[in-house]
């Protein structure tokens, strides 16, 4: 799959991520019951922005940033992994799934008109939700790009060039966000949430949807402000609903099955990438040869073996190869139904083992990073005590306390396979796995991206904010982002 086939934001669609309101013509006519047109429906609206989650987890330019690192790698071409970027495209989400969380947020919030809105959920837990799942998205965005459009953003006509705002502002708005969001839930509502088809209206769970994040945030920013992240990482664990404790606690993102969607358009996105017909990505030759060193157990649900020798061997990074030559991903991670991790226990764990090291927290660093690898292994169905003993034992993967980011940055990378995203991110910070860049890489500096560069929209239709406001300067990918300093 090329850059072509991905979502395309041009000219006026960049305007409209600023401009578009609730009532706007064409959002109103999507979202209508067409026997009695009026405003735009907020459980339509809810489903509308959830739909949006696999690609929070896996797309910036197609799952290009699983290729940044090394998880796959795309069969019949090398551009995408030598990081080229598509210059058309600005930040996404904006003119989609921000817009329609703002509208649920403005008519909840509107003393005259929301108690006709109570059939959908009661008003506060909309709210609430509306307001986590926007603090959710903005977050993707701003660990992309850094310095965008936040406190001015989505105010419609009133301003259509809103001001470029520091990461630091940013994230700072977005733990306050989440914390007030927990605290608005109404945990006896007398409605419960209509559109919402990710935790049917379990108020528990967006709680600990939006205490995780928080708890995951908190450690990113941990080499550039401790105190910080130290502060709200422990608010995040005595928050009301605390964070994820269990498997069965993690929070999944549902896919459909061929008798539930016989139209195909609520697949996992893995089968659509990769099934019997489309084979378009392999396995990449760096985590394979990773996880057969050490005889992972996950190896067999991450990854099949190549059909031409039916062995397990990934693709090198930047070359051309056939399908049947590497390893395709698992068949069970590729089902249509197979479901997409948002967050696990085992990645907040890792978080929990990090935090100890920092004496964020009290506790045993090395059990955490323990448990956590076992979590993951339960995760897949593929732990047994015997294999588990020796695995952990090995010396390159036992608890390293002299360098444990070392031992962490390697774990969690296995663990968050395939949501490049969200390993993008604690690589950057942790330093590991140490991956060695994609030959021909495109970039500047002949490096992994450390963030995208703003595209062309941005520069042209707000020139004056980009230049004044964007504290990301030069706009290159090698220029790291606020949270993104050598850890301490």
């Amino acid at each position: 799959m090329k850059t072509s086939k991905y979502i395309k934001f041009v000219l006026a669609y960049f305007m409209a991520s600023f401009m578009i309101s609730c009532t706007m013509n064409n959002f109103d006519n999507m979202n209508v019951d067409p026997k009695n047109p009026s405003e735009a429906i907020p459980s339509y609206m809810l489903t509308n922005a959830l739909r949006y989650i696999p690609d929070n987890l896996l797309i910036t330019n197609g799952p290009q940033v699983s290729m940044w690192m090394q998880y796959w790698t795309e069969i019949p071409y090398v551009s995408d992994e030598q990081y080229n970027m598509s210059t058309s495209q600005d930040f996404p989400f904006y003119q989609t799934v921000l817009v329609n969380l703002q509208s649920i947020i403005n008519q909840n919030s509107d003393t005259i008109n929301k108690a006709s809105l109570v059939s959908y959920g009661d008003n506060n837990n909309q709210i609430a939700i509306a307001r986590i799942l926007k603090a959710y998205y903005y977050l993707r965005i701003t660990d992309t790009w850094g310095d965008i459009p936040y406190f001015k953003a989505l105010q419609g006509v009133k301003n259509i060039t809103p001001s470029i705002d520091s990461q630091k502002s940013i994230y700072i708005d977005l733990f306050k966000e989440f914390s007030q969001a927990v605290a608005q839930i109404n945990d006896n509502p007398i409605n419960p949430i209509k559109g919402d088809f990710l935790f049917n209206g379990d108020m528990t769970k967006w709680k600990k949807f939006a205490n995780t994040t928080r708890l995951i945030m908190a450690m990113r920013i941990s080499n550039v402000d401790p105190a910080k992240g130290d502060s709200v990482l422990n608010d995040a664990l005595n928050s009301s609903g605390g964070v994820i404790e269990s498997n069965d606690d993690n929070l999944e993102y549902p896919f459909l099955n061929s008798t539930e969607d016989v139209n195909g358009n609520n697949y996992n996105y893995m089968y659509n990438w990769n099934n019997s017909s489309n084979y378009e990505y392999a396995m990449c030759k760096t985590l394979i040869d990773y996880m057969n060193e050490y005889s992972d157990p996950r190896l067999p649900y991450y990854a099949d073996k190549a059909l031409a020798t039916n062995t397990y061997v990934g693709q090198p990074v930047a070359t051309i190869g056939q399908a049947n030559q590497y390893s395709q991903m698992g068949v069970k991670m590729r089902q249509q139904n197979t479901p997409m991790y948002i967050y696990s226990y085992a990645q907040v764990l890792f978080t929990l083992s990090e935090a100890v090291v920092r004496g964020w927290i009290s506790g045993d660093a090395q059990i955490y990073y323990n448990e956590a690898i076992q979590a993951s292994l339960q995760q897949y169905n593929v732990f047994d005590p015997a294999t588990f003993s020796v695995y952990i034992n090995q010396p390159d993967i036992k608890f390293n306390s002299t360098n444990p980011y070392e031992s962490i940055g390697n774990q969690k990378w296995i663990a968050l396979y395939p949501y490049g995203n969200e390993e993008w991110a604690e690589w950057r910070r942790l330093g590991y796995p140490q991956l060695t860049p994609a030959p021909g890489a495109i970039t500047v500096d002949g490096q992994i991206p450390r963030r995208e560069t703003y595209g062309v929209d941005i520069k042209t239709l707000m020139p004056v904010q980009f230049e004044q406001d964007a504290l990301i300067q030069p706009d290159l990918t090698s220029t790291h982002i606020w949270w993104d300093v050598k850890k301490q």
